[in-house]
């Protein structure tokens, strides 16, 4: 059984400033029946900045663990304990389509993902996305 939890909390400041505060946290049974469990978390901190209602910018900072490989897969036998960075502006095209691009930057005690088979697809996934919302 796997369980998971997003909590998190938006302060809006003003009409323009809000700071995103949030973990994802989550447990996986080491087998089945089990008690016992394999846990990850990750805290973030956005910080967005919207001067009207088509445009907004935002950084993030998050640490990412996940010790025994429960939501990604250990490479090299060794635990994920990544940081990361990342800015993006938004750019709402409708009331239901947002087009966004993505600058991130992540830090791992040993890179993850420069002999992965993950790396095209990160790469992909985080330069420009498309979200119908």
């Amino acid at each position: 059984m796997r369980y998971f939890h997003n909590f998190f909390s938006v302060l809006q400041f003003s009409k323009y400033w809000g700071v995103t505060f949030g973990l994802d946290t989550g447990g996986e049974q080491k087998e089945k029946g089990s008690s016992k469990l394999n846990f990850w978390y990750a805290p973030i901190i956005i910080i967005q900045y919207k001067p009207d209602l088509k445009w907004a910018f935002a950084v993030r900072g998050e640490n990412y663990t996940d010790k025994n490989g429960v939501i990604v897969p250990l490479v090299f036998s060794e635990s994920l304990q990544m940081n990361g960075l990342s800015a993006n502006v938004d750019y709402s095209i409708t009331q239901n389509v947002l087009w966004r691009m993505e600058g991130r930057w992540l830090k791992n005690k040993r890179p993850y993902f420069l002999n992965s088979p993950l790396l095209l697809l990160s790469i992909l996934l985080l330069l420009l996305h498309c979200q119908w919302q």
